[in-house]
């Protein structure tokens, strides 16, 4: 406390002693800052500080006011608000009010600096709707984003219609699935016999070849066999399968199955 009185009694005394400074506006100023600053209203307190700060107050007030005046732009938290409609794409053409005080006509993306403390944040839309966000803010929060979305029309509005979805229908035929696992088998055991004839092939060369007999050889005959037929068997399921699915129509087969029920009704 004495060191405050005394930095206050130096203060008075430089106002009083210096020629065409004698104003209460630096000194008034500069007690406020500081009793501003303790209540957490920064955005006064840094313009109070604004003030003392000026080169027209004397040396030692602006000089304090200045360090102050740094520490209070630090501490104020700014926020940045934005709205959306009921699809989440941007608008603009939105007034926030912090309580009854209007803050923003138009939103910009900018930061906008507010006290620290709770708030109760309104956006009011194009259309009169509003949006409350209740936000606590934190001293020396910067850019906090706040995002207030358009409420959503009300039960019964018109909406464009949406096309209904096929319900009850009977899924592809069963045979396309069985011939496109099948076709899947068939390919893999071509990949086996024709990789174990090109190894048995390979066996001849190097041992018997160009004078192997019919029963050295003949394993290699079966094996080029299996895999040629596993090649065409995995091929035509393949195909088949992919027929049947391309040419289902689920419209043409829940007719055909209604069709089928109300005869068996006779």
């Amino acid at each position: 406390m004495s060191l405050r009185f005394s930095t206050l009694a130096l203060l008075v005394a430089t106002l009083w002693t210096t020629p065409g400074l004698a104003d209460d506006t630096c000194l008034s100023s500069y007690d406020s800052s500081q009793r501003l600053r303790r209540e957490g209203k920064l955005l006064d307190a840094k313009q109070a500080l604004l003030t003392c700060a000026q080169e027209s107050c004397p040396a030692p007030v602006a000089k304090e006011c200045t360090r102050w005046l740094r520490e209070v732009s630090d501490s104020v938290p700014t926020v940045v608000f934005g709205a959306q409609d009921a699809d989440g794409r941007d608008v603009l053409d939105v007034v926030v009010l912090d309580g009854d005080t209007e803050i923003q006509d138009r939103l910009d993306g900018r930061a906008v600096p507010v006290d620290p403390g709770a708030h109760r944040f309104r956006f009011v839309f194009a259309d009169g709707k509003q949006v409350i966000l209740q936000v606590l803010v934190r001293e020396a929060e910067k850019n906090r984003a706040l995002t207030a979305r358009h409420p959503p029309a009300p039960t019964g509005a018109r909406r464009p219609a949406k096309k209904p979805a096929h319900r009850g229908l009977p899924p592809p035929p069963a045979a396309s699935w069985a011939l496109g696992a099948l076709g899947v088998v068939g390919l893999a055991s071509f990949g086996y016999f024709a990789l174990d004839a090109k190894a048995t092939k390979d066996d001849l060369e190097s041992s018997c070849a160009p004078n192997c007999t019919t029963d050295e050889t003949a394993p290699l005959r079966h094996k080029a066999l299996a895999a040629d037929i596993s090649l065409a068997v995995g091929v035509a399921a393949l195909a088949g399968g992919t027929w049947l699915w391309l040419s289902y129509d689920p419209d043409t087969s829940s007719a055909a199955r209604l069709s089928v029920a109300a005869g068996g009704r006779f």
